[in-house]
């Protein structure tokens, strides 16, 4: 079973995404800031991690992204930047991630990108077996 670390200061939007990969095979945590996120992953050591650009005070997405990819420990983690700011982006693209989802967005799109950077991880594991897994 694929694992994914969601980090978003939006309680509901966490749940339901949640819900969804639940749904599709996926064992998923969250958290509401990005405060402990670096240590959580190191111990959690999810495939992915689904990372919102501003999560309230502290550190922003792309900085944390920057972390996992810097941190042996969590170098290997597959990350999607998701924002709504006009710049996002850019500083996605900057900070190394391996994918950008501008917000709002709809959740096949979330999927889609998902089982494109799990692919290589067992599609009956995940529950992506039916869904498309080439990202346009």
């Amino acid at each position: 079973m694929g694992r994914i670390l969601l980090v978003d200061d939006d309680g509901d939007y966490c749940e339901t995404v949640q819900a969804v990969f639940t749904q599709l095979g996926f064992e998923v945590s969250y958290l509401l800031s990005a405060d402990d996120a670096l240590g959580f992953a190191e111990r959690y050591q999810p495939n992915l991690a689904i990372l919102d650009l501003h999560i309230g005070a502290g550190l922003t997405g792309d900085e944390l992204a920057r972390l996992l990819r810097t941190d042996p420990a969590t170098s290997h983690i597959r990350i999607v930047l998701v924002s709504s700011c006009p710049d996002a982006e850019e500083r996605a693209l900057a900070a190394g991630v391996d994918a950008f989802l501008s917000k709002p967005f709809e959740m096949a799109k979330l999927i889609e990108i998902v089982g494109s950077l799990t692919k290589g991880l067992d599609p009956m594991a995940t529950g992506l077996g039916g869904v498309q897994n080439d990202v346009a």
